[in-house]
């Protein structure tokens, strides 16, 4: 509405515009048309009246017939000005003006051939003149009136043209104001709504608005609702899964402390063999619980990091140090290989946690007497490590899915998939969060390459995933 508005105040404007200047081309027209061909007529009617005395003396006097016939031939010129007169000048008074010249032209024509004297000849004329300068006065008085009437008629146009032209811009300018203030407003207010909700902050946002802004408003205050009711269900599931699975953990930790005190009596070797089979698998499933609520906190927003300047080869090394303990019991080789690498910020639990990760895969799928190589090597704007593995390799067909969420890969038709399909999702969740990216390489029979790359300056933005 508001551009419609300001279309048809621009419409109006130029219509006048050219109203009035057909008015004044009309006008233009006109006085050059009829005045000044009319004072032009009327200045051609003097030399024609000199012939007309002259030849008519000259009859009067010499009775020559020639004189006779050039003053019959100016009468003819005369009367043909004359005619074209009145067409020219249609108004009652000067067609009165004409009319009476032509009479007087008629007057002449009779004295001139029933009796010719001078004074008579000479009266006629001057009368014929006396009419011709009058007629001629008040032609050029219309002809001034009419310019008169055209310049106030244009100022007056022009006046009126400056004020709507001016108004048509002040209101063209304001119109544009509020229809902007009305556009730009609402969406620096989704705009802010949406870093809200980037943030986890799903607040309502209130558009003072009757269009589709208000009506997108309303969608986004939906979308964010709904966010938020996912958010905290999903909360609220994280907790109670971490709840259900931390209660039975305790329990089943105390009944493998009380069996290991052997207060009960000594234990068999299959009681042993029970509380070792008790042991890991609580341990693996306090290893889900753990994960899967860092997971969780770290798509949810809610992860909290701790950034300091370190060394990326000390943040390893105790990662390292804990996976050679299961690299020995597998008869598998560990090395680790660390260069001089640019000082990164990190967060050393966390960036110990995704080593560990990776570490853990790479121990788990390598058979014994294989090896597993860890690597710190400077990078373009960081640093990065890798961990090699001489394990069984991944199929090309699952590469692109290892870091999804409880995906497990099928490294072999031997090696079936171990785990809880969290560990990879966790590392690259973390590695993100740092800025950085994590990839790997690899193909059956020939192992696995994870690189972790880092860059040296903490992220500023919330990475998107």
């Amino acid at each position: 509405m508001g551009f419609g508005l300001i279309i048809l105040v621009m419409i109006a404007v130029q219509g006048y515009l050219l109203y009035q200047m057909q008015v004044f081309s009309a006008t233009v027209n006109a006085i050059l048309a009829l005045n000044v061909r009319s004072i032009d007529a009327l200045q051609a009617l003097q030399p024609i009246l000199n012939d007309q005395e002259s030849h008519a003396r000259k009859y009067a006097v010499l009775g020559d017939t020639t004189y006779a016939l050039l003053f019959w031939d100016a009468g003819d010129r005369f009367a043909d000005q004359v005619d074209s007169l009145k067409t020219l000048l249609p108004a009652p008074g000067m067609q009165t003006a004409i009319d009476t010249m032509r009479h007087l032209q008629t007057d002449l024509a009779n004295a001139t051939v029933t009796s010719p004297s001078d004074q008579h000849i000479s009266e006629i004329v001057r009368l014929l003149r006396s009419h011709c300068d009058r007629l001629q006065e008040k032609v050029r008085a219309s002809t001034n009136a009419a310019i008169a009437g055209l310049q106030a008629t244009t100022e007056s146009a022009l006046r009126l043209a400056l004020l709507l032209t001016f108004c048509a811009i002040v209101g063209t300018i304001a119109s544009a104001f509020i229809i902007t203030k009305s556009i730009t407003k609402p969406l620096a207010i989704l705009r802010d709504g949406t870093e809200r909700v980037a943030r986890g902050e799903f607040t309502t946002i209130h558009v003072r608005s009757h269009d589709e802004t208000a009506d997108l408003a309303a969608a986004f205050n939906d979308m964010s609702a709904r966010l938020k009711r996912s958010n905290d269900l999903r909360a609220e599931m994280m907790q109670q899964i971490s709840h259900e699975i931390r209660i039975p953990l305790q329990i089943i930790h105390s009944a493998d402390y009380v069996l290991h005190q052997e207060k009960s009596g000594p234990l068999t070797d299959e009681q042993r063999r029970l509380l070792a089979l008790i042991r890991a698998n609580t341990s693996r499933i306090g290893d889900f619980a753990d994960q899967f609520l860092d997971l969780a906190k770290i798509e949810a927003g809610m992860m909290t990091f701790t950034f300091e300047e370190s060394d990326l080869a000390s943040v390893l090394t105790p990662a390292v140090e804990a996976a050679r303990l299961t690299a020995s019991e597998k008869q598998v080789t560990l090395s680790f290989d660390a260069q001089p690498a640019p000082t990164l910020s990190l967060d050393r639990t966390k960036i110990g946690q995704a080593a560990i990760n990776l570490l853990s895969n790479a121990v788990k799928y390598t058979p014994a007497g294989g090896e597993v190589t860890v690597e710190v090597r400077p990078a373009a704007d960081g640093a990065l490590f890798r961990v090699r593995d001489t394990g069984a390799g991944i199929h090309p067909d699952d590469l692109p899915h290892l870091f999804t969420k409880f995906y497990q890969a099928q490294h072999s038709s031997t090696v079936k998939p171990k785990g809880t399909g969290l560990g990879l999702a966790l590392v690259k969740a973390i590695v993100e969060e740092h800025g950085g990216r994590v990839s790997a390489t690899s193909a059956p029979g020939q192992g696995s390459t994870f690189t972790v790359e880092l860059p040296c300056k903490k992220p500023t933005t919330i990475p998107s995933r």
